[in-house]
């Protein structure tokens, strides 16, 4: 089974490591629809400093659209839920080298490939050319909304494979680098 997964969220310090995901999209290509789940803040956005604070605001208002404060599921669910979405996946597919980084912590024993290694367009050219819709979440027009992202992700990559697969092999050869998710 191949499963897509993309999150938006927050990021208040260096890299992965303090990245609040709100937003979760796992698309299993054994189903037939994708599935978000919306995390509540871990904690209130008054604890954290300014800056990050005017960072949240600005990522709200001009990116994801998604609010700090807004959630249905607890943040200390995050974990169980995301290995209870992509477990028995053969293959994770995730686009960015920081997105595949975290997933690799959370799920170790998981084969992740950064879809961007096979040559996938940027995520706005897939959204430009496929027809596919936003969920509910996001208070802003054209806001990046993971689990529209998850579909764009899944259509392309079944679009590009139908003529061509790749081995095993392939996958090992990965080139890494490191890009912050950070505004």
């Amino acid at each position: 089974m191949v499963v897509f997964v993309d999150f938006q969220g927050f990021n208040y310090g260096n890299c992965s490591d303090t990245l609040t995901i709100k937003e979760l999209a796992v698309f299993n290509t054994n189903k037939s629809e994708p599935k978000s789940f919306l995390f509540k803040p871990p904690e209130d956005l008054s604890t954290l400093p300014h800056r990050y604070q005017k960072q949240t605001d600005w990522l709200t208002h001009n990116f994801h659209g998604l609010s700090w404060n807004c959630g249905i599921y607890e943040y200390e669910n995050l974990p169980e839920i995301l290995h209870e979405t992509t477990k028995n996946a053969k293959c994770i597919y995730v686009k960015g080298t920081e997105k595949r980084r975290l997933l690799l912590k959370r799920l170790p024993k998981t084969q992740i490939v950064n879809i961007e290694d096979l040559e996938c367009p940027s995520l706005r050219y897939l959204r430009e050319h496929f027809d596919t819709t936003c969920c509910v979440n996001h208070i802003i027009k054209n806001a990046v909304c993971a689990f529209e992202n998850v579909q764009n992700l899944a259509t392309w990559y079944n679009e590009y494979f139908t003529t061509q697969t790749l081995s095993g092999d392939d996958f090992s050869k990965e080139k890494t680098s490191c890009s912050c998710f950070c505004v």
